[in-house]
C-alpha cells in the first residue's frame, strides 16, 4: 500500500510550503527521486509501485553512511547504460530491482564495516557476506522479482570462479550479476573515479567478465561526456 501512495504524496507535496516539505522528505531526496524517475523513463522503464518502494528504501538507506550518499542514482545510471551498450540482454526492470536492493542488508551491519581504512577481520568479513542472502530473501518476498533475486545472489561471484557464495565462473554466472558486480565495485570506489576505472579494467578476466568491462568503458565514456557538456553549459562565475 505504501508504494501505491508514493506518487500521490510526491505530487501533493508540491503544494506544501518549503519548510514543511523539507521536514517530510527533504529537498535533496526529492531532487534524487526526480532524477531517478526521469532516468527510468528515459530508458523506457515503467515506474511500477514496487520500484517506487525500492527507490524510497534505497534513498533512505543512503543516510546510513557518508560513503553511500548519491550512490543510488549513480549505480542505476551506470547499470542502464552498460545494459544499453550490450543491447539489453538483461531485463531493465529486473536489473533496476537488483541494483536498488542488493545492498539493503548492508545497512544493518556495524558501521565499522564501511570504514575504508580498516581491514575487516575474518569474523566481520563472514558477517558482511551474509548481506547477499539477506537482500535476496527480502526481494524474493515481493512477487515478480525472481530474476532480480538471481542477480543479487550471484553479484559477488567472480569470472574466474574465485568469488562467493558458490564459486561460480564465466557462463555459470547470471549476465545481470556480472553487470552488477562491476557497478557495485565502481560505485564503492567512486571517490576516486580514475582509480576506480583503472581497477575495474585491471581485474578484467579475473574478477570481472571482459565483455562487460568493455560495456562499462563505453558507459563511463558516455557519462563523462555528458558531465563535460553539462559543465560547459553552466554559466561562468566572475
Amino acid at each position: 500500500m505504501l508504494a501505491n501512495t508514493l506518487p500521490v504524496i510526491l505530487n501533493a507535496m508540491d503544494d506544501v510550503p518549503t519548510s514543511q516539505n523539507a521536514d517530510i522528505i527533504g529537498d535533496n531526496t526529492r531532487d534524487d527521486l526526480k532524477r531517478i524517475f526521469a532516468l527510468m523513463s528515459e530508458h523506457g522503464v515503467n515506474v511500477c509501485p514496487d520500484l517506487h518502494f525500492l527507490v524510497m528504501l534505497a534513498l533512505t538507506i543512503e543516510v546510513r553512511t557518508e560513503h553511500w550518499q548519491g550512490k543510488t542514482h549513480n549505480a542505476l545510471k551506470l547499470a542502464l547504460l552498460m545494459n544499453e551498450s550490450a543491447d539489453q540482454p538483461v531485463d531493465n526492470k529486473q536489473l533496476l530491482g537488483a541494483t536498488l536492493a542488493h545492498d539493503f542488508a548492508m545497512a544493518f551491519l556495524p558501521l565499522e564495516t564501511f570504514d575504508k581504512q580498516q581491514k575487516l577481520s575474518k569474523k566481520s568479513l563472514k558477517v558482511m557476506r551474509t548481506h547477499i542472502s539477506s537482500a535476496a530473501e527480502l526481494i524474493h518476498r515481493m512477487q515478480g522479482w525472481n530474476e532480480s533475486r538471481e542477480i543479487i545472489m550471484a553479484h559477488h561471484e567472480h569470472f574466474d570462479g574465485q568469488g562467493y557464495p558458490n564459486q561460480l565462473s564465466d557462463f555459470e554466472i547470471n549476465p545481470g550479476a556480472k553487470l552488477l558486480a562491476i557497478v557495485d565495485a565502481f560505485v564503492a570506489r567512486s571517490s576516486n573515479t580514475m582509480q576506480a576505472i583503472m581497477e575495474i579494467n585491471r581485474y578484467s578476466g579475473t574478477q570481472f567478465d571482459p565483455t562487460w568491462v568493455e560495456h562499462f568503458n563505453v558507459a563511463i565514456k558516455k557519462i563523462r561526456s555528458s558531465q563535460q557538456q553539462l559543465s560547459k553549459s553552466q554559466p561562468k562565475t566572475s
